[in-house]
């Protein structure tokens, strides 16, 4: 009999992944995924896809349900530019899914209008908030457009304290261990804490134009610290935490079957 395929990036974590945008994200991360695919398989420029361009079709489109739960969105992110849109879209997947997550490395307006929007739905919709360190001066190296760690640690309380489910994301994980960041947010995550480290971050980064020395440089050190006999260690460390699941960035490395 066949193993089952290892599901892998948003395949994890939902059944259908749906977005709004023609391309781009405000937030400039040195890392993003769909930036280096924009750039590598549609031949755009760094410099077009820094800003969130909304997909008029995609926004208006007849959602085909596949699965039961759907994440959004899995290409860009929430921001206030395009709030009416979000919450608009929002609102289409509750209506026709049971459970919904919605991602984001959030903003404190944005989170409060999409709780505020939708009280009625806190058994279909959790929040999962991109958090992958402590520390603000990494944060504002690999995602320097993006709202500061103190901000989302802020919108991880607010949803918690309106009674949504909530989940944090490390992936990818930006310190040498994910301890601080498991003491930061588990007093206000009621589902689990995924962890996960970079993948191809050395191909992304060069792709989306940051060739320096320094990016290079840290890129480097993120590979030494989650080597495979460090993510052991880690591992070993933390699998009786029952509220921890391993991306399969993690899985495949140490030799785990699942999301254990």
């Amino acid at each position: 009999m066949k193993k089952p395929k290892r599901l892998s990036g948003f395949n994890e974590l939902a059944e259908d992944k749906l977005n709004i945008t023609a391309h781009g994200c405000d937030y400039e991360c040195r890392y993003c995924f769909n930036t280096s695919i924009c750039i590598w398989a549609r031949g755009l420029k760094p410099a077009d896809i820094g800003v969130t361009v909304i997909d008029p079709e995609k926004l208006d489109i007849l959602i085909d349900r596949k699965g039961d739960t759907a994440i959004y969105p899995n290409t860009h992110d929430i921001t206030p530019e395009h709030l009416e849109s979000h919450l608009f879209f929002i609102g289409k997947l509750l209506a026709v899914y049971p459970h919904v997550t919605v991602i984001s490395k959030p903003n404190l307006i944005c989170i409060r209008a999409i709780c505020q929007a939708f009280p009625d739905h806190k058994d279909k919709l959790t929040f999962l908030f991109t958090i992958g360190t402590v520390d603000d001066k990494v944060r504002e190296f690999w995602e320097r457009k993006a709202p500061s760690i103190p901000e989302r640690v802020e919108c991880l309380k607010l949803a918690h304290d309106l009674g949504y489910k909530t989940s944090v994301i490390s992936e990818p994980l930006l310190d040498e261990v994910p301890d601080g960041i498991l003491q930061m947010v588990k007093p206000y995550v009621t589902d689990v804490i995924w962890i996960g480290k970079g993948k191809m971050m050395m191909q992304r980064v060069s792709c989306n134009g940051y060739k320096d020395a320094e990016t290079k440089a840290r890129v480097k050190q993120l590979d030494a610290w989650h080597s495979k006999a460090n993510l052991e260690i880690i591992y070993q460390r933390l699998k009786g935490d029952s509220q921890i699941r391993w991306k399969e960035t993690i899985q495949k490395i140490i030799g785990l079957e699942g999301p254990k």
